[in-house]
């Protein structure tokens, strides 16, 4: 029997998770970065390669045309940059390629996403390679990063121990810059924690525990001063070197952000003005269609300023001139696309011979589809603990729930007052009436602290 496990057989359920979230697997104490993340052969950098394209993405609700004849090509380890002006059809993009988006009788969907070549239909084939960061965190305020890690983990993470869970727990912690904050607690109304960077962080910390290979972040700057900002994308940028594909959707970078971009794409009114590679292709781009970018100003700034129609001086004409220069620039390119996409089957026809080779217990290295769930019994147990950390730290809310049922029974009281010596049928009535009024509450009640806890 290990230590870990001599250890654990002294202690009782809770006492258990509580040790394990206190203690730290040796050589924790140093602080690593991502770009240390292979070289100690972290679950980070075990990920397969997933290559996501879109091609002729078109959404339409009744009339109104949201998405119209996208396309675009991410590799792994590129992070792109969908950018535009408010209400261009960003964050529609990043649900339709995360599968969020339904189809129903009164909308339109047409197009197709595939990873690695293979069509993927839906949020679960999504989720079989990929993860989705919305905009808006849910983290539970009272629980330190190291509990949130830990939680999420034993919820999702089936058929692993307790030492196997704890030290995904403590790699994604060392890696990921969250050492020094693995003890704060996300933070409260009343009780200061992480920062809004940090917050960032963690939320996406969450979902790698999946070991994904493709990333869809939805505005995941928002918010942020600019340099929390530039940390965050820098941070992304560092998971793509491991091999990892990014997306995100975003607004108004600076140059800083901008120079850490592979791909970017411009969108307006749901259709391109651009999508390819940053840097000096998109200024060579822009030059040629007769909008050249200034000296020293932001491409990003250049480029969203110049599409914007709300913006004064800017002529719908231009605009609509500037879609068509790109479909014509997508038409031109489509050969030559095609072209190395056949060399790139083959060269993938080769690789996946090698992968037929890989023994059972290397493909386990890579992350393979959905994670095995927890059992009933082991997710209860969890939930249980979480619950009761979020009532003894937070005991506020509780109190104002004790004073609001105290209220409650001084009402009802003086409101039927002396109902039980009553003995004839509208006594009936009021017991009704008194029932119905006191469940109801219980259920708003409920409901109001479910939503306090989101």
């Amino acid at each position: 029997m290990s230590t870990v496990d001599a250890k654990m057989s002294t202690l009782g359920d809770h006492a258990k998770i509580d040790h394990l979230l206190k203690e730290k697997p040796a050589g924790v104490g140093k602080i690593t970065t991502l770009a240390e993340a292979k070289k100690h052969d972290s679950r980070l950098a075990r990920v397969k390669p997933v290559r996501l394209q879109w091609n002729d993405i078109t959404f339409r609700v009744e009339d109104h045309v949201i998405l119209q004849n996208l396309n675009g090509d991410v590799r792994p380890g590129e992070v792109c940059a969908m950018m535009g002006p408010s209400g261009s059809g960003k964050t529609t993009l990043m649900d339709f390629i995360a599968g969020r988006i339904e189809n129903r009788s009164n909308r339109e969907l047409r197009g197709e996403i595939l990873l690695n070549g293979k069509r993927a239909v839906g949020k679960n084939k999504f989720k079989r390679h990929g993860v989705y960061v919305a905009q808006e965190e849910s983290l539970i305020g009272t629980l330190t990063v190291r509990e949130t890690l830990y939680f999420t983990a034993k919820l999702t993470m089936g058929g692993k121990t307790r030492q196997q869970i704890n030290d995904a727990v403590e790699d994604l912690v060392k890696h990921l810059g969250l050492a020094y904050s693995a003890d704060t607690i996300v933070g409260t109304v009343f009780q200061k924690g992480l920062s809004g960077g940090q917050k960032r962080r963690l939320s996406v910390a969450l979902e790698l525990l999946r070991q994904p290979s493709l990333l869809v972040l939805d505005e995941p700057t928002s918010g942020l001063d600019a340099a929390s900002a530039f940390s965050e994308i820098e941070f992304l940028k560092g998971l793509a070197s491991l091999g990892h594909t990014i997306i995100v959707s975003i607004h108004q970078p600076s140059s800083e952000i901008w120079a850490l971009f592979d791909k970017v794409g411009f969108m307006t009114g749901g259709k391109a003005v651009y999508f390819g590679k940053a840097g000096q292709d998109i200024l060579d781009y822009f030059e040629t269609a007769g909008y050249p970018c200034p000296t020293f100003t932001n491409p990003a700034d250049h480029v969203i300023k110049i599409i914007n129609r709300d913006f004064p001086g800017n002529k719908a004409d231009d605009v609509d001139d500037l879609i068509a220069k790109f479909a014509q620039h997508e038409a031109k390119l489509h050969v030559e696309k095609k072209e190395a996409e056949h060399n790139e089957v083959r060269e993938g026809e080769e690789a996946k011979v090698e992968t037929d080779t890989v023994s059972g217990s290397e493909k386990e290295e890579y992350f393979s589809g959905e994670m095995e769930r927890p059992n009933w019994l082991s997710r209860f147990l969890a939930l249980t603990h979480r619950n009761f950390l979020e009532v003894t730290r937070d005991p506020g809310i509780y109190g104002v729930r004790l004073a609001m049922y105290t209220m409650l029974a001084l009402l009802i009281g003086l409101m039927w007052l002396n109902l039980g010596d009553q003995k004839d049928f509208s006594s009936i009535t009021s017991r009704t009436s008194l029932l119905f009024y006191v469940a109801a509450f219980m259920v708003f009640m409920s409901v109001a602290v479910g939503l306090y806890t989101l």
